[in-house]
């Protein structure tokens, strides 16, 4: 009897030992914490389920509930070359999207923009706790010396040897006070043609640092100067190119450059316009992202990708002008506005807005645009 417990019970620890080496030591990797997540995330992300955090080097920890059939979202800031680092003991699943919806599998982040980390569990329902830090990139703004033949040789390192020393000769010279003559040694040095001089490297203005920055407040304050309130202090702080400015009535000119002969071109706001759909559930949108057509309705302008504030662009298809862009929760048409704009007029881009209409068929992320005709 004694033998049959004795052989149970050293079977049931080496299964608890197979058990403990296959699951004991694994590493969570960054889109999947746990051996039954997928590539892909099988449910969407829906827009009132992602919450907006700021990421850095110190640890931020955030917890939550989901489930197979329910996920959380986390969207922050982050630029190219920063390291996205999280630790969890939850068997849950995580998806990073870049800011152009790509899923990545690194933990350098490649370009610069609004990531989203998606939550969820690979079955049944998980509480968790989730800890996030965000390196810093790091920036050298001291350049690198530049070295050539002429200048490897300097008074603070040259140290002269008697073979190369010249001395005045004295012998006919009757010495009195301080006509005396000294022995003079006189260091040359001459390179040789064969070597070619380097020339210097261009001196720049501003850091590489400080170049992001000025880049990062554009493109911050771009939606104020090009829509409402239209702040034209921004302007000169930010630029010294082609701008728009605000007139009375809502009314916006551009600025020719100061060595342009062009005269001011002025365009009124006429309101809101359907552009087209972007390929997300997420509610977010990059211009210069392609625009595709909903079921009901198709793609409104071309270039047919999604403009940035101030671009020209031109109608293809008839198109019902709205006094502003559909509001929650219901997102109804608001009332036309004047008649509906014809094929090859063209429009000068104000703003762009995006949202998802929980309503519709369609469940990718909407595009709305306020235009102006030029």
């Amino acid at each position: 009897m004694f033998t049959l417990l004795l052989t149970k019970l050293m079977k049931k620890l080496t299964i608890c030992w197979t058990l403990l080496t296959i699951y004991g030591c694994t590493q969570p990797a960054l889109n999947s914490s746990s051996a039954g997540c997928l590539d892909k995330p099988p449910v969407s992300l829906a827009q009132e389920d992602v919450e907006e955090i700021k990421l850095n080097d110190k640890k931020l920890t955030t917890s939550g509930q989901v489930s197979s059939t329910k996920s959380m979202g986390y969207k922050f800031d982050a630029n190219s070359g920063q390291k996205l680092s999280y630790a969890t003991n939850a068997d849950i699943c995580l998806w990073v999207y870049t800011p152009d919806n790509q899923i990545i599998k690194t933990t350098e982040l490649p370009k610069n923009g609004k990531y989203i980390i998606q939550v969820s569990a690979p079955q049944g329902l998980r509480t968790f706790d989730l800890e996030m830090t965000l390196s810093s990139v790091e920036v050298s703004s001291t350049p690198a010396p530049v070295t050539s033949p002429s200048n490897e040789i300097s008074a603070n390192t040259f140290s002269p040897q008697p073979a190369v020393a010249t001395t005045t000769d004295t012998s006919n010279v009757t010495p009195t006070g301080s006509s005396i003559p000294k022995p003079r040694r006189t260091p040359s040095y001459t390179p040789s043609p064969s070597l070619p001089v380097s020339p210097a490297e261009p001196v720049h203005d501003i850091s590489q640092k400080q170049a992001l920055e000025i880049v990062q407040n554009w493109y911050a304050a771009k939606p104020q100067i090009f829509g409402p309130p239209y702040d034209t202090s921004l302007v000169e702080e930010l630029t010294t190119r082609q701008l728009y400015n605000k007139k009375p009535n809502n009314e916006i000119s551009k600025i020719p450059a100061s060595n342009s002969k062009n005269t001011s071109i002025s365009c009124q706001a006429l309101g809101w316009i359907w552009l087209g759909s972007v390929n997300n559930t997420l509610g977010v949108f990059t211009h210069g992202e392609p625009l595709i057509p909903s079921k009901l309705q198709p793609v409104t302008i071309t270039p047919s990708v999604v403009p940035f504030p101030g671009a020209v662009v031109i109608v293809k298809t008839p198109t019902n002008v709205r006094a502003n862009v559909p509001q929650p929760p219901d997102f109804k048409l608001a009332n036309r506005v004047g008649k509906p704009l014809k094929p090859g007029q063209k429009l000068i881009i104000f703003r762009v807005e995006g949202f998802l209409d929980q309503n519709s068929q369609s469940k990718n992320t909407r595009l709305w645009a306020q235009v102006g005709q030029l």
